[in-house]
């Protein structure tokens, strides 16, 4: 393809890129004001995450600057990172049940020293309001780091994550941990130039249920509720009883480790899941 004759500004330089040609770094163009991404997987076809698309039907990108806190590893200012760097596994997470994510987001090692762990982040889009955008409304997933300060960021620690869906109704985010109760935005997010900002930590008035399914962590400052290991919304017998006490003794990436300091023992239960015991999420 000649990215001239294609209307194409290609950021690095413009010409011909043989078929064939594989570059694993994205490649960012502008045309007529709007920002695409896409990586070359041949001549005449590019790649975004998982999809494959034609030049002609790539969609802009939309950066999502998010910022939540987890109880768990919350420590009265923001979170530690005891996963880091030796427990955080290199590929993301999300594979099974329930978030069944084939996404391929992996890294070589763990950006930096602030990554508290995985998290799976949702794009709801729905016409109506918060209670209609339901699973069958999902228009995009994609898997990132959590740092200590609530910042969700790509892959490289540091920048935020970005999305190529084009959007034309209310935009709802969801945010999901491996052993945290599910959130929602209470309301549809907007965006400025490309740019959606969401803080969850602030009110629980910004989550979907408020206080039902979201949990104070300091004055002023909420977050997402921890202690459930078997990752079903609910926090409850079956996540002390089968999982936290059967994984009880054991140290590394264990969903039962619900402060996520690397060991699974008596603070867990104590400290994360008993407060809680009894919640769910209100995700819908």
């Amino acid at each position: 393809i000649n990215w001239v004759d294609e209307g194409w500004s290609y950021t690095s330089g413009s010409g011909d890129i043989p078929s064939g040609t594989v570059i694993t770094a994205p490649i960012t163009y502008n045309l007529t004001g709007t920002t695409y991404i896409a990586w070359v997987i041949d001549g005449d076809h590019y790649q975004y995450d998982n999809w494959f698309v034609d030049d002609v039907s790539l969609a802009p990108v939309s950066s999502f600057n998010l910022k939540v806190f987890l109880q768990g590893p919350f420590n009265g200012a923001n979170m530690n990172a005891a996963l880091n760097p030796v427990f955080i596994p290199h590929i993301q997470p999300y594979q099974s049940a329930p978030w069944n994510y084939n996404g391929t987001e992996t890294v070589s090692m763990v950006p930096n020293s602030n990554v508290v762990d995985w998290i799976l982040i949702e794009l709801r889009e729905t016409s109506g309001g918060a209670s209609s955008a339901t699973s069958g409304t999902v228009i995009g997933r994609r898997a990132g780091f959590l740092l200590r300060n609530g910042t969700i960021t790509d892959l490289d620690g540091s920048s935020p994550l970005r999305f190529s869906n084009s959007i034309s109704q209310n935009l709802y985010v969801g945010i999901w941990h491996r052993n945290h109760i599910g959130i929602m935005t209470a309301n549809p997010v907007t965006q400025t130039g490309g740019i959606y900002i969401y803080d969850f930590t602030n009110s629980p008035d910004k989550v979907y249920g408020g206080t039902a399914g979201y949990k104070l962590l300091a004055s002023g400052i909420w977050g997402m509720i921890g202690g459930n290991g078997n990752i079903d919304g609910n926090a409850d017998n079956r996540d002390k009883n089968d999982i936290w006490k059967t994984n009880l003794g054991l140290s590394g990436y264990y969903n039962a480790d619900f402060n996520l300091d690397g060991q699974v023992n008596t603070d867990d239960k104590n400290n994360i899941w008993k407060p809680v015991a009894g919640k769910s999420s209100m995700v819908p």
